[in-house]
């Protein structure tokens, strides 16, 4: 099936059109792919006209993200756009300066920009500028010498896969390549043979490749950050420290590592509320994937059931699990209007009292760690959130007036979850019957109304924003509310 242009790429081709020198200056061959959203837009502006773009951006509500120190480039700046009729994220990489060069440093600044603009040309196919068939080609070309590393001797031939495809649909449209290359006055004489060489021959060997590269270091020397040796320890350096970073996060499940983008604005914390069958859990799992592309996403499980918990609770559900079969305790999550009141006068066992303090131990560390990444700039997504409205149900208080360590520790909890309240609460309100239906056995029509009536008249506080998604509807529709409510407090 043939995808879509996004409305949100076309806005802005059209605003860049009517108003800014422009040009998307690269990988022109699968452009459509751009529009689409699957890949990224490369576009290349008159510097001057920053100012300009950048309102242009903040009015289609395109919004800047940082990445980190190991992948950042100077010239370069990363914004992501969201499509709010499909809730695809659009991937566009702001080149004011023509940074290019090997992987993980691009230490060359080729002062072309103005150059490039002024023989851009329009395609009617698409409705934009790109870059000329000939300076896509002659870049093509020089990237590809920049980017020959040592370990590329084994390859026959650099120009490979995508790149060759590349190559030759642009060679195919650039009929002069070799007369053009000749009035390149910024080139010098062996540099252009070389890259005609290359051109001719549709090879780049990794002699080939490695020779145009120590050319371009000696020749194009005032362009580069350093000589060859300070540009190879820097991007050594930069790649080293990416796969460190990515074994933390991946292997080692550190939560505080950056890999991905951050918001400039900062991090934000999002809880998901409901009452069961409402589909939290797998709109939190697309949420986090569809997030996860693009950004840096941390999930934090608040509750008190099935989620992930901690070593202490561990043998506590071991043994409710046991109890539940032997009939002791209730496994059903039904209840009645009386058990939906406070629980103020209730008495509690022991290993009530110290499933609380557990729990509320657990809570207290994965609250300071949701803030912590919230500060750091992450997305935080939660599954529940502590709320000190209402007792005994939806998160809220277990003991109150009891006395003891647990109760202390649970108003620790609370008064930690006040101080830390999430920006963004989407409440999933789902008619009884649908929830029902979803969770045979599990809850009945009159306690998923209650718990719903009390979800919706939670607030938190008045930082925090409460949207309320109708998840009774189709599953695609329930994700894309959840879509936009999100973007909008990103």
């Amino acid at each position: 099936m043939e995808m879509k242009e996004l409305k949100i790429v076309r806005n802005l081709l059209n605003e860049l059109n009517n108003n800014i020198l422009y040009c998307h200056w690269k990988s022109n061959e699968h452009f459509k792919d751009a529009l689409t959203g699957k890949d990224d837009l490369d576009i290349l502006i008159n510097r001057s006209q920053y100012g300009q773009l950048v309102n242009i951006l903040q009015k289609l509500k395109f919004k800047r993200f940082y990445v980190p120190n190991a992948r950042s480039y100077i010239g370069i700046e990363d914004y992501l756009g969201f499509d709010y009729e499909t809730g695809k994220l659009v991937h566009l990489h702001l080149h004011s300066q023509l940074v290019i060069g090997e992987k993980h440093l691009k230490g060359f600044l080729l002062p072309i920009e103005q150059r490039i603009l002024k023989n851009r040309r329009w395609d009617d196919k698409y409705g934009a500028y790109l870059s000329s068939y000939f300076d896509e080609l002659l870049l093509l070309i020089i990237r590809t010498g920049m980017k020959t590393r040592k370990r590329d001797i084994i390859k026959n031939n650099l120009l490979s896969g995508t790149t060759k495809d590349e190559f030759l649909w642009l060679k195919d449209k650039c009929v002069e390549f070799g007369s053009s290359l000749k009035e390149q006055t910024w080139l010098t004489e062996r540099l252009a043979n070389r890259i005609e060489k290359i051109y001719i021959t549709e090879i780049a060997t990794w002699n080939d490749a490695n020779r145009l590269k120590c050319l371009l270091y000696k020749d194009l020397a005032p362009y580069s950050q350093g000589n060859k040796s300070y540009n190879t320890l820097r991007r050594n350096y930069r790649e080293l420290l990416r796969i460190i970073l990515e074994i933390e996060k991946r292997y080692l499940k550190a939560k505080n590592i950056l890999t991905r983008r951050r918001p400039a604005t900062g991090g934000v914390i999002i809880a998901f509320l409901g009452s069961d069958g409402a589909g939290k859990s797998t709109a939190i799992k697309e949420i986090y994937n569809w997030l996860f592309q693009f950004m840096d996403v941390r999930f934090f499980y608040l509750g008190s059931g099935d989620g992930r918990s901690s070593v202490l609770r561990k043998p506590l559900k071991f043994l409710l699990k046991i109890a539940q079969k032997k009939g002791f305790v209730k496994k059903s999550n039904n209840f009645n209007n009386e058990k939906l009141a406070a629980v103020e006068n209730k008495k509690l066992v022991g290993m009530r009292k110290l499933w609380v303090y557990t729990l509320s131990k657990e809570r207290i560390r994965k609250l300071k760690a949701a803030s912590r990444c919230r500060m750091r700039g992450f997305i935080v997504l939660t599954d529940r959130y502590p709320q000190n409205e209402y007792d005994g149900l939806c998160d809220g208080r277990r003991l109150r007036k009891q006395g003891g360590i647990s109760e202390k520790m649970e108003e620790k909890c609370f008064r930690i979850a006040e101080m830390c309240p999430p920006d963004l609460a989407i409440k999933m309100i789902v008619p009884p019957e649908i929830a029902v239906a979803r969770k045979p056995g599990e809850i009945d029509i009159e306690t998923s109304r209650n718990l719903t009536e009390r979800v919706k008249h939670i607030k938190f506080s008045d930082r925090t924003c409460c949207t309320e998604i109708d998840s009774g509807q189709s599953q695609e529709t329930v994700w894309l509310n959840i879509k936009r409510a999100i973007w909008e407090a990103i």
